[in-house]
This record gives C-alpha cells, sequence and structure tokens, in this order.
C-alpha cells in the first residue's frame, strides 16, 4: 500500500522529480539482495573469463533499484552480494574480495549522483532529452567504471593475465553498456509510473506524465490486426534469419531490424526488437547448449558481436525516442489543428446563424465580416455589398460615430448600449446591442465586434407609450387645472356681470380691464403648457434651458397639488443649457414630480435642484461617463423611501406599488428610456422612512455646440 507523504516530503515534491526523504515499505531493504543474487546466477551463465562476463545483470538491476528505492538501499545490498558471489567467479583470494566488489557498486552510484543529483533527470525517460541525458550520465559512465575498474583489479591482484587487459575491458565497457540500455531502459520507462502509484517509488511525476510518457505503448497495444500480422511476420524471420545465417559476419541485418522498428513503431517496439535480437543471438544460443560460441577462444567473435548489438541498442533508444516524441507531437498537433478546426466551425456558425447581427470591424472602420441578419437588417443585398460599406456610413453623421468610438475606448465594452444608425436606403434603425473592442499596445482600437438587435419596433412602441402617458398625465392633472380655470373664469365672469348692471365707476374700467387681460394671460399659460405636454415628440432635439423647464413645470403642477405640499427650488445660476427633446423632458420631470407627490400621503416638500458636476467625479458610479461637465437635475422628497427590494426594481416596465387604478407601473420606465435617448444617466438614492432623490444627468452644451447643432 501507499505510504502517506510527510511535511518534508511535500516541500521536495514540489521542487524536485525525486523525494529522497520519501518513506517506503519495508520489504524494499530486503528485496534488493534477492534480486542481485537471482541476477549474478544469469550473468555466471555468460561468464567468458575469470571475473568476465559478456552479460552481467547486477549492474543495470542496481541501476533501476537506486532510481526507485535510493542508493541507502540498493548499494549496501549490491555490495554484500558481490562479496558472497566473489568465488563463484573464480577469484582465487578472498582477502581481495572487497576491492573486487567495489567497482560495480561505484558504477551505480556513480550513475545514480550524475543523473538524479546533478541532472536532476527523470528517471521514467519521457522523452528524447531525457533518454539522451540517460545515455550519458548513466549507460557511459557505469559502462565505463566497470568494465576498466574491474579488467584492471583483476590483472593488478594477479587473477587475469595483463595481455587480457585491453579485450577484458572493452568486453566489460561493452556488455555493461548493452545490458544497461537493454535491460535497465525498457524497466524505467514501463514500471516506473506504475510503482510510483503503488508508492513504491521515490520518483516524483512519472505517474501524473504517463500519458504523454506512454503514448507510444498505448498505441502499440492498440493496433490493428494487419500492423500486428506485419510485426510478428518481420520478428520470425529475424529469429529465423539469426538461427540460421551467422550473426556476426550479418549483424547489419539487426540493425536493419531494430532500425525498422524504431522508426516505423517507435521506442516500445524498438526496446522489444533489441530484445528479440539479444534473445535470438544469446538467450537461445545459452538454453540449446551453444555457449561455447560466446567463450574467448573464438578470437574476439563475441567481443565484436556485443560492440555490435550495443551500437544497436544506442541506435535504437535514441532513433526509437525520437519517432516517438516525434509522432506524439504530430498526434498533439492534429488534435489541436482539429479542435482549432471545430472551433472555428462552431464559432462560424455561431456567427452566421446566429438572429442578432454580428459583425467584426477592424480599428479605422472597415468592416471585415458580416452576418446574414446583419445583411437583412440594414438593407444589402450580398455580404460582399456590406463589407465594402464602413461602419461610419451606418451612423447618422461622423461626429456619432465618432462619440461612439470614444465610449467603447474607455471600458472595451458596451453592454446593452443603444444606437441609432441609418440602412442603405437611410431608414432609422435603432438597435440595442452589445459591442467589444481589441485594443493594442499603444491603447488604440484594433478590432470591434458588435451584436446587434433590432430595437425599431420597440422604439416605436415607447412612443407610442410616451403619447399616452401624456395623457395620462393630463387626466391627472386635469382636476387642478378644472380649478384653476374656474378660478379665471369667476374673475372674468364676476367683472363681466358688474360692468352689465353698470355698477362700476368710469374710472375703475382701466383696472377692470386689467385684471380681465391678467386672468386671460393666466389661463393663456396654462393652455400653453398642456399643449406643449400634449404635442407629440417627435425626437427632435434643440437647445433647452433646464432651469426655465423647471419652472414651467412647477408652475404647472403647483395648483393641482395639495396645499400641504411645497415646493422648493435651487437652480443653478447662470447659464444650464442642454440638447434634448422638450416634450419628453417635460414628461420625465412631471413623472418624478408626481411620483414624489405619492409619497407624500400627509403633505410634505419636494426638492428640484439643479448643478453642475465634473465627469471624473461620477465616473465610480458611471464608468462610461466623459470627462466633460454635466448638468444634474435632483428631484427629492421626505417621504416614505423606497425598500432596497423596491429600489432595484423600479426601472422595471409594469412594476409598480400602487394599486391598479392608481398607476400603470409604466413611469419610471419610460423615464430610464428617455433618459437613454438624451445619452443621460440616472441615480437613485432611498432609504425607507428618510425620503428618495432621483438625479438625471445631462451633458452640458458649449455655445460652440449649440451653433453647431
Amino acid at each position: 500500500m501507499a505510504v502517506p507523504y510527510s511535511a518534508n516530503d511535500i516541500k521536495d515534491k514540489r521542487r524536485s522529480v525525486y523525494i529522497s526523504h520519501k518513506a517506503l515499505p519495508y520489504w524494499t531493504w530486503v528485496l534488493p539482495l534477492l534480486l542481485f543474487h537471482l541476477a549474478t546466477r544469469i550473468s555466471l551463465a555468460f561468464q567468458v573469463d575469470t571475473g568476465v562476463s559478456i552479460s552481467y545483470l547486477p549492474i543495470p538491476v542496481g541501476i533501476v533499484l537506486c532510481f526507485w528505492w535510493g542508493p541507502a538501499r540498493v548499494l549496501p545490498a549490491m555490495y554484500a552480494n558481490a562479496i558472497f558471489s566473489a568465488s563463484l567467479w573464480g577469484l582465487h583470494d578472498v582477502i581481495e574480495y572487497p576491492v573486487y566488489c567495489i567497482w560495480e557498486v561505484l558504477a551505480v552510484g556513480i550513475s545514480w549522483l550524475f543523473f538524479i543529483e546533478w541532472r536532476k533527470g527523470k528517471p521514467w525517460l519521457p522523452d528524447l532529452r531525457e533518454t539522451v541525458r540517460f545515455v550519458l550520465w548513466v549507460a557511459f559512465p557505469a559502462s565505463f567504471c566497470n568494465g576498466f575498474l574491474v579488467a584492471w583489479g583483476l590483472v593488478f591482484f594477479g587473477d587475469l593475465p595483463w595481455d587480457h587487459l585491453f579485450i577484458s575491458s572493452l568486453q566489460g565497457v561493452v556488455a555493461t553498456l548493452y545490458d544497461t540500455l537493454s535491460f535497465s531502459v525498457p524497466a524505467l520507462l514501463w514500471f516506473t509510473p506504475w510503482m510510483e502509484s503503488k508508492g513504491w517509488s521515490k520518483t516524483n511525476g512519472a505517474w501524473t506524465e504517463r500519458n504523454d510518457a506512454n503514448w507510444d505503448r498505448n498505441r502499440f497495444i492498440n493496433l490493428n490486426k494487419r500492423k500486428l500480422f506485419e510485426i510478428i511476420s518481420v520478428f520470425l524471420f529475424c529469429g529465423i534469419f539469426g538461427r540460421l545465417i551467422p550473426s556476426i559476419e550479418y549483424w547489419f541485418v539487426f540493425g536493419l531490424f531494430v532500425l525498422w522498428a524504431a522508426l516505423r513503431f517507435g521506442i516500445t517496439l524498438a526496446l522489444i526488437a533489441n530484445i528479440w535480437v539479444q534473445v535470438v543471438t544469446l538467450i537461445l544460443p545459452f538454453l540449446l547448449g551453444e555457449i561455447d560460441s560466446f567463450k574467448g577462444s573464438k578470437g574476439g567473435h563475441d567481443l565484436v558481436l556485443l560492440v555490435d548489438l550495443a551500437i544497436l541498442c544506442v541506435v535504437a533508444l535514441i532513433t526509437g525516442r525520437a519517432t516517438s516524441d516525434t509522432r506524439k507531437e504530430l498526434h498533439k498537433r492534429r488534435r489541436i489543428e482539429a479542435r482549432l478546426i471545430s472551433s472555428r466551425e462552431q464559432y462560424r456558425k455561431f456567427f452566421e446563424e446566429n438572429l442578432s447581427a454580428n459583425f467584426i470591424a477592424d480599428g479605422s472602420g472597415n468592416l471585415l465580416a458580416a452576418n446574414a441578419s446583419f445583411i437583412k437588417m440594414f438593407g444589402f443585398e450580398t455580404q460582399a455589398e456590406a463589407v465594402s460599406k464602413g461602419l461610419s456610413d451606418l451612423f447618422p453623421s461622423y461626429d456619432d460615430y465618432s462619440l461612439f468610438l470614444q465610449k467603447i475606448q474607455i471600458g472595451s465594452q458596451l453592454e446593452s448600449h443603444e444606437e441609432f444608425f441609418l440602412d442603405k436606403s437611410g431608414v432609422p434603425v435603432h438597435t440595442t446591442g452589445n459591442y467589444f473592442a481589441s485594443l493594442n499596445k499603444s491603447g488604440k482600437i484594433d478590432t470591434i465586434r458588435g451584436y446587434l438587435l433590432d430595437d425599431t419596433l420597440r422604439r416605436k412602441l415607447e412612443n407610442q407609450l410616451v403619447e399616452s402617458k401624456k395623457l395620462e398625465t393630463i387626466g391627472t392633472l386635469a382636476g387642478g387645472i378644472a380649478h384653476d380655470f374656474n378660478n379665471i373664469l369667476q374673475i372674468i365672469s364676476g367683472y363681466a356681470t358688474r360692468m352689465e348692471l353698470g355698477t362700476l365707476q368710469p374710472s375703475s374700467l382701466v383696472d377692470v380691464s386689467r385684471s380681465i387681460n391678467a386672468a386671460a394671460g393666466r389661463g393663456a399659460i396654462i393652455v400653453r403648457r398642456l399643449l406643449s405636454l400634449a404635442r407629440k415628440g417627435g425626437g427632435i432635439f434643440k437647445t433647452i434651458d433646464i432651469n426655465q423647464l423647471v419652472s414651467d413645470i412647477v408652475d404647472l403642477l403647483l395648483p393641482t397639488f395639495s396645499e400641504n405640499i411645497h415646493f422648493k427650488k435651487e437652480l443653478r445660476e447662470g447659464s444650464s443649457l442642454i440638447l434634448g427633446d422638450s416634450s419628453q423632458l417635460e414628461q420625465v420631470l412631471i413623472n418624478l414630480c408626481l411620483n414624489a407627490k405619492d409619497a407624500l400621503p400627509d403633505g410634505g416638500e419636494i426638492m428640484i435642484r439643479s448643478f453642475a458636476v465634473k465627469g471624473t467625479t461620477i465616473r465610480d458610479s458611471f464608468p462610461l461617463s466623459e470627462s466633460t461637465e454635466y448638468i444634474c437635475l435632483e428631484v427629492s422628497d421626505n417621504g416614505e423611501g423606497m425598500s432596497e427590494e423596491t429600489k432595484k426594481r423600479i426601472f422595471e416596465p409594469f412594476f409598480t406599488t400602487k394599486n391598479k387604478t392608481q398607476g400603470s407601473g409604466l413611469g419610471m420606465s419610460m423615464v430610464y428610456g428617455i433618459m437613454q435617448t438624451h445619452e443621460g444617466m440616472i441615480q437613485v438614492s432611498s432609504e425607507p422612512g428618510k425620503g428618495t432623490s432621483i438625479r438625471l444627468f445631462f451633458p452640458i452644451t458649449r455655445p460652440s455646440s449649440l451653433l453647431h447643432s
């Protein structure tokens, strides 16, 4: 079972692919000695001289175990096994055993030190870089250390003649290199992830990288029948060829066989092919009693064969790993390309088949792409015709287009933004859409993406709603206005009756005439304001003095309100000019005042203020506000106030806190729509029992703007 990590293990895990202090099962202290003894017994079958074998397995076994379990468990067991087995190799002097046995321990220890401690290599060899690093810092050092030091020690202590030093050294080097590449590499590559998953290895990362490292092995396992037949046929041919024809003279055939496996199927089959060559050239002769063909009496033929096989091992390992990495990378790229193609196709379908009018434009306003809904909305015949137009051509004026660019550049996007366009024939198109801008390094607009919905019908319905709301407002004011007119008529009627009865003195006729004219003037003012309120708003913007607008509306409403409700005005001194539709703005102010009146059932005060504010001071509340100056029109009362839930919903159509006979729930929704039309902003502040304050922000119109308008 897996052993849990300690705090030190976790710390090491973050910085290394090898956890030195990781706790392992207790049997990992005992098993190495048994494995080394088994490897020694197998190696004795291939002994060619005193203390020399063409296949010495304890070293590749030691490399694998040392990389899995660390030198503290492996190297002492390796040294003990070497001492116990020294007599089996024909060594005579027992006193010299400790020296003989130190070389293989040194070979494995140096490999572990170079690869794990110094180069921080990954023992599971996941790619070509780690594989080459293993050959350079494990296979070669272990081979040279074991081959030369063992042969030199045997000669030095008299167990081997001096004329055998060179041949024995080469035999040891080549045999160790061959065994390391034939045994250690497959064991580390195939079994390290599994050992790590069981908690039986000090490696860290083999299990998480198993999909990439074992990609070619999984591919090999899932081969189709035709390729499996090809592999079996070639392996059988190689085996028969190796038995019938001398391996030494025709070793290049094995080279072609290994290259075929490496280039065609990658490192997994290359390693299997390499093991198959070892079976054909070494294992089968041993099992069939032909082991004498490998003795040194054959003129060094065994050395030539081992050199050839060692070369094949290096070629198979490097070529197979390079092939696997290349195919794995190609497979990844193909998957990425397939995903990109799929993603692009999905985006194309989303872009083309979406019911919203979608477009893409560059920073200069040139249309790069437009879908069918966009083409239909603006009356184009083909996409080519639409793309030939610029985005600025769809705006009523270039100033409108410039203002749009300024807005989208501030926040890189506009959500639920209402915009007014002209189609191909010049017909107005009202839209609501989302716009997104991509900015380059200099902060300039690179591309603009827009997703529009045709809002023309809704705008028409809103205008009809505004007109019906005006009639509703006039009906609301009718009682007060009738009372005011009745007073005027009583004045006129009274003076007319006195004149008819002749009770007036001739000297007072001038005063009577003035009173009648004053009453008629007040009536004319009331009629004029009612006509202004009732006339149709055609969306015509002109210069409006916001202070004068407030005064006119207050004068109109004052007679219709209860005597317990008092108006108070604090208007900005000087010019307070804005561009707007006076009919719509009158409707906004009347609605706000009527709402304030409804919030004062027992009477109170309605305060109307106008003052100037800088755009920079309100940018926290309104990120898209410009840095220019705004006129703020504030309508506040000291009435009942609103809860947070009510405040969140006041702009929803048909939402009302009144009963059905008192309100339609469309007033504040209309106010919000009119403010959007005027490029204005609205802010609501209210607390239960403390009253409500609604602020309207309008851009101030400068004299130069007035001249332009």
